[in-house]
């Protein structure tokens, strides 16, 4: 007895600890300008860095990985590791063959100040890059430790009333802007009359918004889903559902809210991405056959426009005309990147070192006007990491992205050959020929079936483990299928929000705010829960 209070004292300490660590980077970093200040984000992965430590320490046991393979494991710290080696002094020699253009500034600068060296690294800020790559290793760890609290934990409802919190302020704040021009982003940020919350940019306000809405959405039906039952209740249990109703309405309210909020930010690519992820969310779900969920969905979209028809759209129309008018801006940032590139194509000058190094490439524009980022997140990956490195990454994002979308393909196709082969089960079993003979599950039923996965019934030994790896479930534990339904719900909208991101950082520059990186990161998780 004893044995099991101190154990359910140390799941309860446990289970605080996680929260704070996963709970405090995601409401600090985006209500405090997107987390856009290194002396901030800084703390906030120190923060992290100490909460995690102390539980370990506490805890006494190593930290787990969430069962990645050494594939992953390797091809992680590989990537981790690729910013120190930026920072290494390295020979003249090596880096006459690495970086040849970056050994000729380094000449120049060894002629005018008199003070030969005969090491130097690849990275033209070593420090920057150091620091840069110790916030890689923060989201790294978030990441992990996220995955594993979600394959041990079933209930997270936690950390989407968190999402809902801050997403919900981040809209309002956004629209009192918009209601009250004079209103800034806090102490930095003076009043424009534009929707961009906390965020010193209305587009990195646009794209954070673009990340979060499907993935309140998916918890919002999936919420629904799990109490849309029909049975006998009692007194009771009508009581909570129609709490559990009161509650799903008022989330929706929410996310009309946000839905408003990202439109009158005036963000062109926000916007865009906003119906690329509404059309990723319709076409790989299966929600327009559940009219109660189809009707909550078009419930959200019906407080957008009801808000935004009283504040007016005409503004946000206006935007979209002097799209050219802005576009030889960014084509112009992206030849003098490109240049940049092609002079370090092999390593990069550095991660973080972009905004100081295109200046030295900067053929447009006034002195008043210094180009900061690249407006193309790709573009400016590719300059601070090298082509190489940087196509990895890319290629692992979108690689990413594509797997979980087949693979949400396939269990769809899986699950309708299922229930083809359920409705056939029913007919034989009407027939009198049929009696005795196809009364056992058919192999289509046997090999397809996520519903007797998720249940455990009527799947063979040999098939119940494999079906179930396969379909990309918790290893651990017993899985009902309304905990299947709502995970597929919160991967599809990770799926869609994830594809706003990515499709949007063409034209922008959103991994180079911190807040937005700790989202995209959580979306990438949750696309394989």
């Amino acid at each position: 007895m004893e044995s099991a209070t101190r154990e359910t004292s140390k799941v309860r300490a446990a289970s605080k600890t996680s929260r704070f660590l996963l709970g405090l980077p995601l409401v600090l970093l985006p209500l405090l300008l997107g987390g856009a200040r290194p002396w901030f984000w800084c703390g906030v992965a120190g923060l992290f860095a100490l909460g995690l430590t102390w539980s370990i320490w506490s805890n006494m046991e190593p930290p787990q990985t969430g069962n990645l393979s050494r594939k992953w494991l390797s091809g992680l710290g590989v990537l981790l590791l690729y910013p120190v080696f930026q920072c290494l002094p390295l020979a003249g020699s090596w880096l006459a063959h690495l970086s040849p253009q970056l050994m000729l500034w380094k000449g120049y600068a060894t002629d005018v100040a008199l003070a030969p060296s005969r090491y130097f690294s690849t990275s033209y800020a070593p420090l920057v890059s150091f620091v840069s790559g110790l916030w890689w290793i923060f989201l790294a760890g978030y990441a992990l430790l996220f995955r594993k609290t979600l394959r041990e934990q079933t209930d997270l409802g936690w950390y989407f009333h968190t999402l809902f919190w801050v997403a919900g302020f981040e809209a309002f704040y956004g629209l009192l802007q918009t209601l009250i021009p004079s209103l800034g982003g806090f102490w930095e940020a003076a009043g424009q009359g534009l929707a961009r919350g906390t965020f010193v940019n209305r587009n990195h306000y646009a794209a954070f918004l673009g990340m979060v809405w499907p993935v309140l959405l998916a918890y919002l039906l999936s919420t629904r889903a799990s109490s849309g039952r029909r049975q006998a209740l009692s007194h009771s249990e009508l009581e909570q559902r129609k709490t559990i109703l009161q509650k799903s309405l008022f989330l929706g309210f929410v996310i009309g809210l946000v839905l408003l909020a990202l439109f009158f930010s005036q963000s062109k690519a926000g916007i865009m991405g906003a119906l690329i992820s509404l059309t990723v969310f319709v076409a790989f779900g299966r929600i327009w056959r559940k009219r109660g969920m189809v009707a909550l969905l078009v419930g959200c979209w019906l407080v957008m426009f009801a808000y935004g028809s009283i504040i007016g759209f005409h503004e946000i129309l206006v935007r979209f005309d002097t799209l050219e008018k802005y576009a030889p801006v960014r084509l112009d940032v992206w030849g003098d990147t490109w240049r940049l590139i092609q002079d370090h194509w092999l390593t990069g000058t550095g991660l973080g070192t972009y905004p100081e190094v295109i200046r030295i490439y900067q053929s447009h524009l006034t002195d008043q006007w210094d180009i900061v980022h690249a407006h193309n997140d790709y573009l400016e990956l590719a300059g601070d990491l090298g082509v190489p490195v940087a196509t990895a990454m890319v290629l692992l994002a979108w690689g990413s992205w594509w797997v979980c979308a087949w693979g949400m393909v396939r269990k769809r196709e899986a699950g309708s050959r299922d229930r083809g082969a359920r409705r056939a089960g029913d007919v034989k079993r009407e027939t009198p020929a049929g009696k005795g003979r196809d009364l056992a599950p058919t192999e289509t039923e046997e090999e397809s079936g996520s519903d007797r996965v998720a249940t455990g019934k009527g799947v063979p030994r040999g098939r119940h483990r494999t079906s179930r790896a396969a379909s990309g479930e918790f290893e651990q534990g017993t899985i009902n299928k309304e905990q299947v339904e709502k995970r597929r719900l919160l991967a599809l909208g990770a799926l869609a929000g994830s594809a706003a991101f990515l499709c949007h950082s063409w034209v922008e520059f959103n991994w180079q705010i911190p807040a937005n990186q700790l989202y995209f990161i959580v979306l990438l998780v949750l696309m394989k829960i």
